[in-house]
């Protein structure tokens, strides 16, 4: 397991300026695009895994948005609870 001091300086080193609207992606916001994706819920779920779930997709429209603009449109319809 590696000390929490390495592992802190690992995460500030994936450090980013800028949005991610405005700049181009990285290498690595690639590879989170190509190996997550946006989920779907169901009727049959509850409430708060529909709200757990349109949290994840918000996330990753807002990292992929660039990369993958029509899964974010259909992720994330137009829906007030959105």
């Amino acid at each position: 397991m590696l000390p929490a001091s390495l592992l802190l300086l690992t995460l500030t080193g994936c450090l980013t300026t800028g949005s991610a609207a405005t700049r181009p992606l990285a290498p690595a916001d690639v590879a989170v695009c190509q190996a997550f994706r946006p989920i779907a819920w169901s009727r049959d779920d509850t409430p708060r895994t529909v709200a757990d779930v349109k949290q994840h997709n918000r996330a990753w429209c807002a990292l992929c948005r660039a990369h993958a603009p029509r899964a974010c449109a259909i992720a994330l319809p137009e829906d007030p609870t959105t």
